[in-house]
């Protein structure tokens, strides 16, 4: 999808010769079109928890209730949050982004998504990852099996497609 092309030329342009790029660095206003998809997380520190500080309202509307404040885990659809903290800890692990490509019925839509994973830093000072901005987006059906055949940026498969 060419809005993941764009916010990964976003995120290499924020990070420059560092390793990530602070998260201070990632405005807001120059994301304006991408905002009701966009998500963040945090790490606590000395923990694998995830919790989440951001989440735009067309990724609200999915959720039975508001994971904002709330850990990963707790997000109101626990297989889901099962399946995705650890993609999201490797992420956060590898300090590289990640893309995947989920089909789940565990929403009542979409069925299927694709999500870019962006690891940000606390600070210009650190070369460890310890936020996640998320790019989450549905993908029609035929969209959807194109991209498995040919995925974006080494997209991966999560999930098996809904029956």
């Amino acid at each position: 999808p060419p809005a993941v092309g764009a916010l990964h030329e976003y995120w290499l342009r924020r990070k420059g010769a560092r390793a990530l790029p602070d998260r201070r660095l990632i405005r807001p206003w120059e994301l304006k079109g991408y905002l009701g998809w966009l998500s963040l997380l945090e790490a606590v520190p000395g923990s694998r928890v995830l919790v989440w500080r951001m989440l735009g309202s067309r990724l609200a509307s999915w959720l039975p209730v508001n994971p904002v404040g709330r850990p990963v885990h707790d997000m109101g659809v626990p297989e889901l949050a099962r399946h995705l903290q650890p993609e999201l800890l490797s992420c956060l692990d590898s300090g590289l982004p990640a893309c995947l490509l989920v089909a789940t019925d565990l929403f009542t839509v979409p069925e299927r998504y694709f999500q870019l994973t962006l690891p940000l830093a606390e600070s210009e000072l650190s070369d460890r990852a310890t936020f996640l901005c998320t790019y989450t987006h549905p993908v029609a059906a035929q969209d959807y099996t194109a991209l498995v055949a040919a995925p974006p940026m080494g997209a991966r498969t999560a999930f098996p497609a809904p029956g």
